[in-house]
């Protein structure tokens, strides 16, 4: 197997680059074309000739088409011969693709806030233009987001010119997030960037995105009691988490409210962790008919601070033709 690699450098998104490989034929035979693989619709081969004579020397072009986003790319392909004593030659390529303003990473993703303290992250804006920067600007959108932007020092390795691979200019972005302004769901941000102090402007959007959960949270989502015969109970526990305040009882914070009567009643169990036990218990009527029961456990914080939350219950009655009566089997 003979080898050959070329490294592009620095490319941009998007950009097509080309490269001869010599290929020389030492043996004593004719070394016939016989199949091309590449690893990617990104790069074309070409060969200046399918027979490469016995001391000769072809060449194949690839031409390689740089991905539309920053990336330190690898591909490889491979040329076969006809001949058995013909080797497979593989050729490899890289580059390193790079926009003019570059992020890394290339979004935000803040996860999943505890809704209470301000959640903190950081990205890098590098420049890869062919100039200077005097600045760079960040306009969050949205009233939740604060960014603050740092320089960071070149090194000696920064030199364009002897380091092409290394970006010209570095800063760090620091982003800010009050979780507390926001309802809970999913929220996201495009924090839009921007090169000062060129003629021709260099825009670019990152994504920020994080999760703020209810205040109360309950795991599973719903009170589902599974089945029960008229005359019988059935009880199942919900995990309660008071988000933010980890350490109050929520049976001192939460008042627990239904609307399935006498049928069902709540209590408070003990704490697992962060959280704490509440068990719902459903005794069906003895004349209660056969079917789906399905009602609401809403927990409402007694100060007025957290919104309610409503947790769906389900219970589902067996009719009294499937209840088969004690002795009768």
């Amino acid at each position: 197997m003979l080898v050959q690699s070329h490294d592009f450098g620095l490319v941009r998104p998007r950009q097509v680059v080309t490269h001869r490989f010599p290929i020389r034929n030492p043996s004593r035979q004719n070394w016939t074309m016989r199949r091309i693989s590449n690893s990617c619709v990104c790069t074309v081969t070409q060969l200046t000739a399918e027979r490469i004579a016995p001391g000769a020397t072809e060449y194949a072009e690839v031409s390689y088409t740089a991905p539309d986003s920053t990336a330190d790319d690898r591909r490889q392909l491979q040329i076969s011969f006809e001949e058995p004593g013909a080797p497979i030659l593989t050729l490899g390529i890289q580059a390193q693709v790079r926009e003019r303003l570059t992020t890394i990473p290339k979004e935000l993703l803040l996860g999943l806030s505890n809704g209470a303290q301000p959640m903190q992250a950081h990205f890098e804006i590098q420049n890869f233009d062919d100039q200077d920067w005097s600045d760079v600007a960040a306009k969050p959108q949205a009233p939740w987001l604060a960014v603050s932007i740092t320089p960071i020092r070149s090194t000696k390795d920064a030199n364009p010119d002897t380091n092409p691979g290394r970006p010209r200019q570095r800063w760090r972005v620091d982003v800010k997030v009050d979780p507390r302004q926001l309802a809970p769901g999913n929220h996201v941000d495009l924090l839009e960037l921007s090169a000062v102090g060129i003629s021709e402007p260099v825009h670019k959007s990152v994504q920020v995105s994080l999760e703020v959960p209810q205040p109360i949270r309950v795991t599973p989502r719903e009170f589902f009691l599974g089945s029960v015969a008229p005359g019988q109970s059935t009880s199942r526990v919900l995990l309660v988490l008071l988000q933010g305040d980890k350490k109050t009882d929520p049976a001192n914070r939460l008042t627990i409210r239904h609307d399935l009567a006498d049928e069902f009643q709540v209590t408070w169990g003990v704490a697992r962790g962060e959280y704490w036990e509440l068990r719902g218990e459903f005794s069906a009527a003895s004349d209660r008919a056969g079917g789906l029961v399905e009602g609401t456990v809403s927990m409402e914080d007694k100060s007025g601070e957290l919104p309610k939350l409503d947790v769906p219950l389900k219970v589902l009655v067996e009719k009294s033709s499937d209840v088969v009566p004690i002795g009768s089997r």
